[in-house]
């Protein structure tokens, strides 16, 4: 079936996206800043470019011809997606691979998948039976990530041993900044589907649909690594730490070599994901973006069991976890057949 490919690199690109944060974990001695700054440097800069280097002169001739709009599109919602990727990073340093994955993960399937399926983009009008399909999973795929975070919610409150209510005002604060990264990661897929006259336009000019997809990739990529690389300088010069405040070469390579791994695991999971939504045609953002993000989300929550950081719950809290993990199962089986 012409929906399988797809479905299988969405799978892929979802695996990848749910593991990329698992490396993070063995570099606790490190600050947050001199770990995502690497990290963005490599996934958004100097990975595409690589993955890209084939086309990067083929598209310089091009952009001047593409109209400025779809290019200050693809540029905007890459800068608003680069907002995100900081409330993300902050929100899972306090809450956890688990629990921060699961929200940034729930607000954006949403919202990302929601407007591609409405929007005027499409050339094919999805049958009823399908978008029937879609909405059904995606609201099974919200109870599911619910559970997830109700379970999450109970681990974080027994194991915690600070002041509840500063604790409370803590996990208030990463639960808000994990809600406003799935928004602005949502918009990252708006952007991606929005700019896919930009890819028609490529076609016709000797790209192959791959190529094509990558040049909305740069556009949005790049321009997205900018606010993190701001962020993380600022944090760098105003608690005057260094990139290489550890006195030992065998830390440095470490942190070189784990950044390098999450860059290549996320920027992967990206383009996988772009090359699914092309070889779908139709439609590819909306299904291709809930079922990736949903196999993410199963994705970061075996991470988190494999961790540690569901050791010692209660029998109860890990139910209710499975529970939300099985609801995940069954929205992207509905997913699928809306592909089908």
């Amino acid at each position: 079936m012409h929906y399988q490919l797809p479905l299988a690199l969405f799978a892929l690109s979802g695996f990848m996206n749910g593991c990329f944060m698992l490396p993070m974990s063995h570099l606790k001695q490190w600050k947050w800043e001199q770990i995502w700054l690497p990290f963005i440097i490599f996934a958004c800069i100097v990975m595409p470019i690589i993955i890209c280097s084939n086309i990067i002169t083929k598209t310089y001739d091009i952009l001047p011809y593409i109209p400025e709009y779809y290019i200050l599109f693809g540029i905007i919602t890459g800068i608003m997606w680069g907002f995100g990727t900081i409330f993300f990073s902050l929100s899972v340093n306090y809450l956890g691979v688990s629990l921060g994955n699961t929200l940034v993960l729930s607000f954006s399937s949403g919202f990302g998948t929601i407007f591609p399926l409405l929007s005027g983009t499409n050339e094919v009008p999805m049958p009823i039976e399908g978008i029937k399909n879609i909405c059904f999973g995606l609201f099974i795929e919200v109870i599911g990530i619910c559970l997830c975070g109700i379970a999450g919610f109970q681990r974080e409150h027994k194991n915690t041993s600070v002041n509840h209510k500063n604790s409370s005002l803590k996990m208030l604060s990463a639960i808000l900044m994990a809600i406003a990264s799935g928004l602005m990661s949502g918009i990252f897929n708006i952007g991606f589907s929005q700019c896919k006259p930009i890819i028609t336009y490529a076609n016709y000019h000797d790209f192959n649909i791959f190529e094509a997809t990558n040049i909305v990739w740069l556009l949005i990529l790049i321009p997205g690594s900018l606010p993190s690389i701001f962020f993380c300088s600022y944090l760098i010069f105003k608690k005057k730490s260094r990139l290489l405040n550890i006195n030992c070469q065998k830390s440095y390579s470490r942190v070189i070599l784990y950044t390098f791994s999450m860059a290549l695991l996320w920027s992967g999971s990206v383009f996988v994901y772009g090359a699914g939504a092309a070889l779908m045609t139709h439609y590819g953002p909306a299904i291709g973006w809930a079922s990736s993000l949903g196999i993410a989300l199963l994705t970061a929550n075996a991470g988190g069991i494999i961790n540690g950081e569901w050791q010692g719950t209660a029998s109860t809290t890990r139910y209710i976890l499975f529970g939300g993990v099985l609801c995940v199962f069954v929205s992207i089986a509905f997913i699928a057949l809306a592909a089908a």
